[in-house]
């Protein structure tokens, strides 16, 4: 619920990181870069003027972050390490190499509060459904990627901070067994609802056991429906262990 006007002194704002697809896109109207990440699209508020003093506010608010995070200093300041840690164990559970500061990352900040990373968003580039992912899913989907564009993000730092990832291994025993039984159950109750849908899907597209966009999934060895469920399962399971035993 962000404060459209121009008045306040410290103004909330929502960011999406992205690419610039569309042509009338202008650097400090529409989005600006950091040293770490490109292409920071500010979707609220709306932005009149290049360099307005909402613009500035949050480029300024956004680089500070920035360089304590990349120093590993003071970025309490400025973030709610709560909410961070609560995304970074979503992203990392999913494996969801996208949550890499890539694209359709969000983080917002509210007025006068500090940067909250989130809403989580889109996952079709999760669950070893991306040719960037780790091999065998082992190492950090957010910082430690084969995808280039997510070697050098925030969490490429936040992972060597002894502070936060103690603050990520006491949340994550708390949690965990939580967010893997609503995983699980979440993976039966929508099998079951789109069943169906994948009968139709499968008569018309003739894809089973093919290789379809950028995944890694083997599609020869998970070559019926049941299977590639059953995939679906054993990777939130693996994921799960890895974590407990890195944390």
């Amino acid at each position: 619920n962000i404060d459209p006007s121009g008045d306040i002194e410290e103004p909330g704002f929502l960011i999406e990181m992205g690419w610039n697809y569309g042509a009338d896109n202008v650097y400090g109207r529409d989005y600006f870069d950091t040293a770490a990440i490109i292409r920071l699209f500010v979707k609220e508020p709306v932005v009149r003027e290049k360099h307005n003093k909402q613009m500035l506010y949050i480029m300024n608010y956004v680089n500070k972050t920035e360089r304590a995070i990349l120093a590993g200093e003071g970025y309490e300041d400025y973030i709610d390490i709560d909410a961070m840690v609560d995304w970074f164990i979503i992203a990392e559970l999913t494996n969801n190499t996208e949550m890499g500061f890539y694209r359709s990352c969000y983080f917002y900040k509210p007025e006068g509060g500090k940067l909250t990373m989130g809403p989580v968003w889109d996952f079709d580039m999760a669950f070893g459904n991306h040719r960037g992912d780790i091999p065998d899913y082992n190492g950090w989907a957010t910082a430690e990627a084969e995808y280039w564009l997510v070697n050098d993000t925030w969490t490429t730092y936040l992972i060597r901070d002894k502070s936060f990832m103690e603050k990520v291994s006491a949340r994550w025993n708390e949690k965990k067994d939580i967010l893997i039984g609503t995983a699980e159950a979440a993976v039966s109750e929508l099998a079951y609802e789109v069943y169906p849908s994948q009968i139709e899907n499968f008569r018309i597209w003739n894809i089973m056991e093919k290789q379809i966009g950028e995944g890694n999934v083997d599609c020869k060895k998970y070559n019926t429906y049941d299977l590639q469920v059953e995939y679906l399962r054993e990777f939130i399971r693996s994921r799960a262990d890895w974590m407990t035993g890195r944390l």
